[in-house]
């Protein structure tokens, strides 16, 4: 009905405003802000340079407090590894630096290559040069400020900018990161035209009355991924241009995208257990566990954001997944890989005459679970850290689609499809819960369902144009998703508005 789509846009809207809150933490390539610290060692920014790149800056600080260094540290052992997170001290920190690589900048006016100069009429100095490196391999770099000795600790107003060699796909980013950009407008682009194919057959199951809400959870998690991919894209294109980016649209990208293959992950859950292929509901077990499952998935998902956002040091190379709740995750793909694994060997076993169907369907998508979780462990163990990002979103991305693939040629409304799994129609599905409430304005909505006998079993009077099946189980992940996101918002940018409609919309 009229109402009940309204609701839903509703949901989409409130779920989607509370997702523009997030901010991540993301290190910029230009680099602006003040360091006031204690200490007289202290770490600025990191840097992924190939040969070539260039550092430029421009920075002030009081002369009372003259005179600071910049200095310089590369990746290896003796150098960056030696000097953070180490017990050494100041003095022994900035003797691990080659002197004849020219690896410290003095910020005295004395200095002929710092750039410094010393206004008369102020009592602050202000430098201003750039420097060049030049190295074999791609290098990170990592600058940190230090004055030995010092009593009063370090004050520092800075403005870097980071360059590499190249035009506008290269130049502002990282080596880390370069390709990033160019492959998530391409893979953009195939998964919008996947879409469209998606919506057009999506018709003829329609037009057949077998557009089952399995299918529909397929749409909701591709068009969920081309949006974050949009968003992301905006982003690394904006970055392109001023070395900044738009933070929030990445935040807002990588939830999304977060929250499709948590979709995802539930239809196929619900396809292994034959439902609305071989069954019209599911037990209240199996509603349970999978409602336990997701729940747990959306908790770990948050951590990581959370994790990133106040755990995540800027002075190592540490991929997201490299932290426990990224390996929580890891664990969790296995634990989804071995329920699939038992509830399509269950189907199989029970209703032989779906073979057809399951035998590629199980095949496809153990390569679809397993291949994450490996990806994962290989990057984060094997992978040299300037190259860790830009594969693994690769393989994330061809990883994504290929599932989405895989999904539409087993479910193509052809009559050449051997393998195709709806023979129920959607007239004849048992909804998976008899009530549940959703008001316009407090977000309850009772619909009650009559009794009826449909091919052999109990089933209830469904609306067609509603088609609520799994509408309630839907809501009930989506408000434990805005609920610890909104928590990822208080914590990054004390946003109290969103955990108070997290809370609200969780109990009320």
């Amino acid at each position: 009905s009229e109402e009940i789509m309204l609701v839903r846009e509703r949901n989409l809207l409130v779920f989607l405003y509370f997702l523009s809150f997030l901010l991540a933490f993301t290190t910029g390539k230009r680099v602006k802000g003040t360091l006031q610290s204690v200490h007289d060692w202290k770490f600025l920014a990191r840097f992924c340079f190939k040969t070539g790149g260039h550092l430029g800056y421009n920075l002030a600080y009081p002369k009372s407090r003259c005179c600071q260094n910049i200095l310089m540290y590369f990746d290896e052992a003796f150098q960056w590894d030696a000097a953070y997170d180490s017990n050494l001290n100041c003095t022994q920190r900035v003797a691990l630096l080659n002197p004849r690589n020219n690896q410290k900048i003095v910020l005295d006016p004395a200095e002929d290559f710092s750039g410094c100069t010393d206004e008369f009429s102020t009592d602050t100095l202000q430098c201003t040069r750039s420097r060049r490196f030049v190295s074999a391999l791609d290098r990170w770099w990592y600058l940190a400020v230090s004055r030995c000795g010092s009593t009063n600790g370090l004050y520092l107003e800075y403005d870097l900018h980071f360059l590499n060699p190249g035009g506008f796909w290269k130049r502002e980013f990282s080596a880390d990161e370069q390709g990033i950009l160019e492959t998530d407008i391409g893979f953009g682009i195939a998964m919008f035209l996947l879409m469209w194919v998606s919506f057009i057959w999506g018709s003829l199951l329609s037009q057949r009355e077998m557009l089952h809400t399995t299918y529909k959870l397929y749409l909701v998690s591709i068009v969920l991924q081309v949006f974050g991919l949009s968003f992301l894209c905006i982003h690394y294109g904006v970055y392109g241009e001023n070395g900044m980016g738009v933070d929030t649209l990445k935040t807002i990208g990588r939830v999304l995208s977060a929250v499709s293959e948590l979709m995802f992950l539930v239809m196929l859950l619900l396809l292994a257990k034959g439902w609305t292929v071989v069954r019209g509901r599911l037990t209240n077990t199996s509603q349970f566990r999978l409602t336990a499952l997701m729940t747990l998935y959306t908790v770990v998902y948050a951590a990581m954001f959370i994790w990133e956002a106040v755990a995540f040091d800027p002075g190592k190379v540490i991929y997201i997944y490299d932290s426990p709740a990224g390996y929580g995750l890891v664990a969790l793909s296995f634990v989804s890989f071995c329920w699939f694994t038992f509830a399509v060997i269950t189907t199989m076993k029970n209703h032989p005459n779906k073979r057809a169907f399951y035998l590629p369907f199980y095949f496809l998508f153990s390569l679809w679970f397993l291949a994450r979780p490996v990806v994962v462990l290989v990057a984060n163990h094997h992978l040299l850290d300037y190259a860790r990002e830009k594969v693994v979103n690769g393989v994330n991305l061809a990883i994504v689609f290929c599932g989405y693939v895989f999904h539409l040629i087993l479910t193509r409304p052809s009559a050449a499809n051997t393998n195709f799994p709806f023979h129920i129609r959607t007239t004849q599905v048992l909804p998976l819960l008899h009530e549940w409430w959703m008001d316009i304005d407090r977000w309850t909505c009772r619909q009650k369902y009559g009794h009826m006998w449909v091919g052999g079993w109990t089933g209830g009077q469904v609306d067609r144009e509603v088609d609520s099946e799994m509408d309630g189980f839907i809501s009930y992940i989506l408000t434990f998703l805005v609920f610890f996101f909104s928590v990822v918002d208080l914590l990054v940018v004390d946003g109290i508005y969103g955990i108070v409609a997290g809370v609200y919309m969780l109990y009320v």
